[in-house]
């Protein structure tokens, strides 16, 4: 036998020719179980002493029982024992010497009453060591632990009684400590073992009855078990009944102890991407994260979709991956999450069957302009056919614009047979992300709670935006029925306990929009504080309290969050840039410009200014302030000495200058100037563009983090958001040009918007 190790270190060279010198019978000496143990079995440090306090060396490894393993490790966490067993068994099969496989257990036809022989076995130690005590192995069906064959003795005496045989079929693997408590106290043999509660408390006849009911609920899967399966109920195990000797940090409700206290649980879903992040409560710190990207769909020009059944399957993920890296980190999810908040992109549509749960269309997504001509129909029905796009702005504080979720929900009532059908058939759910995500993870049809946010519902153009209720003009305007629409509720309370079983029974607490969720997270949370997010697009949101404040400088009103059901509302307002991050994508993709966003920051400080080139990126129209669906991108300024580097910074200064164009609509409107602006998003991480940003409007530019996050813990009593602070860690971008150079470049700006601005008109 030969087995391969690559020869990176001395010790790997020195293991192979360990395993070699063994392949001819020859004993291996004992310094040589230290290579053997680390670098085959992959035993650790703990468990390395162990066998040398024990004075096992390799030749007795090679005639080591299973029981034998059993007793070595008395007393120690099981976890290392499971994994330790399970090297040991392949390694014996590799080098000829089978022993047989801890999976036999298993198969409960094998069960027999233990010899004299076997039962003498259990009491071996006895102050002598294990190696002076290792007999030739006897029959393995001769050594069943007592403890095993009383578990089928129990199983069959239940079955005899009329009792239902136990099935874990309902389970999934991987197990969680939820999953192996579940598991426990539906078995009469695992419930005396779930009420000792700790490792340490546990005897050997009560450790092979849960190795026993471990290995059963295994083999409704598979015959093999891998190490990582191995790792996972090792992990199962140490969380239920953790050692005595673990280290305890903050106490939990159930008297267990909380590594980092309590966690709060934020489900982000973005436009291009989603992830998951637990916060601890008490200093709003990220303890750990996962994201994973989004594919957008672009079946024709101008129109985007996302697949539901992804976006859904993207956050069950990151939940997961997140989850692991908790564990990894020595916390324990089932005990150390006391609540989940949801945010999302907001306006995105989604219809589906109540039934069923089966999505009736693609998500429309928010920058989808397929909805153009439904607004012009719509238009034609305002009264006095005056056209006018602010006509339910007194109603629902929004312009009459493809954006907005009522448009898409009134394209796929006329356009999509199946939704019409399903309709009629009183089988129709509507919602936006918000509502997909949160009606699946508290059950779907199984009881799903069809629920929405304030700050969602702000955004579909059919709720009141003073009421909070779904008004009936804006209903019968759109001809859309109530019975699709879901519930609104406020942004902080409990919607539901979630059902998707790595946080099954955690409740569902906190729901904003992406743009509400980042004013909360950033601090805005009294009058005249602004924020601005640069992800795909840019989105501004200025806090004006509890007044609602009309604009008259092409700024939407909008529910910025009410915190809790019987709190008033925050309102801001609110500017859209349509294209901020996607003009990079632009770039890399269409005209091969730059490798990514990452290299954007290097290729535009190639140059020593913009060259006087000026880039409109309006791809699909402009939003705030100019609300211009025929306007189309520019770029101005061109000479034969324009290069790559001029190009891609006229890219990333146009967000800067349209940030302006809102800031100084926002001012007007407020009548209060703004003193800084906080930022987030995936574009802060360009430090030199947020120095841009500073020069260009003049102000002292913040980049500090978790607004939904902080939703879920107020609405379960333990976020203080009034008092934990992330302003005090922030980077500050201070302005370092004149004002004068700051209005000459603007002035040039507003050039190049002009010639953007009705562009289809004219054809």
């Amino acid at each position: 036998m030969t087995v391969k190790c690559e020869p990176i270190s001395e010790e790997a060279e020195l293991f192979n020719s360990l395993v070699a010198a063994g392949d001819d019978g020859q004993p291996l000496p004992q310094q040589d179980l230290r290579f053997l143990c680390l670098y085959r079995l992959k035993v650790t440090q703990e468990t390395m002493e162990l066998l040398e306090a024990q004075k096992i060396d390799v030749d007795c490894l090679r005639k080591m029982r299973i029981e034998d393993v059993d007793v070595l490790f008395e007393g120690k966490p099981l976890g290392s024992k499971i994994l330790f067993r399970e090297a040991f068994l392949e390694w014996r099969d590799e080098i000829g010497l089978p022993c047989q496989s801890i999976k036999s257990i298993g198969d409960r036809k094998r069960y027999s009453e233990p010899s004299p022989a076997s039962s003498s076995s259990f009491d071996l130690l006895g102050g002598t060591p294990l190696k002076q005590q290792l007999l030739t192995s006897p029959n393995w069906d001769e050594c069943l632990p007592p403890a095993v064959q009383l578990f089928g003795e129990r199983e069959a005496n239940g079955q005899r009684d009329g009792a239902a045989p136990v099935s874990y079929r309902s389970f999934q693997w991987p197990m969680t400590p939820g999953t192996l408590k579940d598991v426990l106290s539906s078995s009469p043999i695992g419930q005396p073992i779930l009420a000792r509660g700790c490792l340490g408390s546990l005897s050997k006849s009560l450790q092979y009855q849960l190795a026993a009911i471990i290995i059963d609920y295994h083999m409704e899967f598979e015959t093999k078990i891998t190490t990582p399966q191995l790792e996972n109920y090792a992990y199962c195990i140490t969380t239920l009944f953790p050692h005595e000797n673990a280290p305890k940090e903050t106490m939990n409700t159930t008297g267990g102890m909380k590594k980092f206290g309590d966690l709060v649980g934020s489900i982000d879903e973005g436009t291009s991407s989603a992830r998951f992040l637990l916060f601890r409560a008490e200093t709003a710190e990220v303890v750990c994260f996962h994201q994973k990207e989004l594919r957008l769909i672009c079946p024709q020009e101008g129109w985007v979709e996302q697949d539901p059944h992804e976006i859904l399957s993207v956050v069950y993920e990151c939940i997961e991956r997140t989850l692991e890296k908790l564990v990894e980190l020595g916390g324990n999810p089932q005990t150390d999450i006391v609540a989940i908040g949801v945010t999302n992109q907001r306006e995105t549509t989604i219809v589906w069957d109540r039934t069923t749960g089966e999505p009736l269309y693609n998500a429309i997504v928010w920058q989808d302009m397929r909805t153009s001509s439904t607004v012009d129909q719509l238009l034609e029905t305002v009264p006095n056919k005056t056209k006018n796009k602010n006509y339910l702005k007194p109603l629902c504080g929004l312009p009459l614009s493809p954006y907005f979720s009522a448009v898409k929900l009134r394209w796929l009532l006329d356009n999509v047979p199946k939704v019409k059908g399903a309709v009629r058939a009183g089988s129709c759910l509507f919602g936006t992300v918000d509502t997909w995500l949160i009606w699946n993870l508290t059950g779907g049809p199984d009881g799903g709670a069809h629920v929405t946010d304030v700050s969602n519902a702000s955004r579909t153009m059919l709720m009141n935006i003073e009421t909070l209720k779904y008004d009936k003009a804006l209903m019968k305007f759109f001809d859309v029925p109530l019975e699709i629409l879901p519930t609104i509720r406020s942004s902080s309370e409990v919607y539901g306990l979630i059902k998707f079983r790595p946080l099954q029974h955690i409740p569902l607490a906190g729901c904003l929009g992406d743009q509400q969720s980042a004013l909360v997270g950033q601090e805005c949370l009294s009058r005249g504080r602004a924020k601005a997010t640069y992800g795909t697009g840019c989105f501004l949101l200025y806090n004006t309290g509890t007044a609602v404040i009309d604009s008259y400088h092409g700024l939407i009103s909008t529910v910025a969050y009410q915190m809790g059901p019987d709190a008033l509302p925050v309102y801001a307002l609110e500017g859209s840039v349509a294209v901020a991050g996607a003009a990079l994508g632009w770039l890399r993709d269409n005209l091969n410009l730059i490798g990514g966003a990452s290299e954007s920051e290097s290729a535009a400080l190639e140059m020593e200014n913009n060259g006087d080139v000026y880039f409109v990126p309006a791809f699909s129209g402009l939003y705030a302030p100019y609300w211009d669906p025929e306007a189309r991108g520019v770029i101005c300024g061109i000479t034969e000495d324009t290069q790559r580097g001029h190009i891609v910074r006229a890219a990333l200064e146009a967000v800067c200058f349209q940030v302006r164009d809102i800031l100084d609509a926002m001012n007007n409107d407020s009548g209060t100037p703004l003193q800084k602006l906080k930022v987030d998003g995936g574009m802060t991480a360009n430090a030199t563009m947020m120095q841009w940003q500073a020069d260009l409007i003049g102000l002292d530019v913040l980049k500090p983090k978790f607004g939904a996050a902080m939703a879920a813990g107020r609405a379960v009593g333990k976020w203080d958001i009034e008092n934990v602070s992330v302003e005090s860690d922030s980077t500050v971008f201070k302005p370092q040009i004149s004002e004068n150079e700051r209005d000459v470049r603007y002035k040039r700006w507003k050039m190049a918007i002009e010639r953007a601005v009705g562009w289809d008109k004219c054809l």
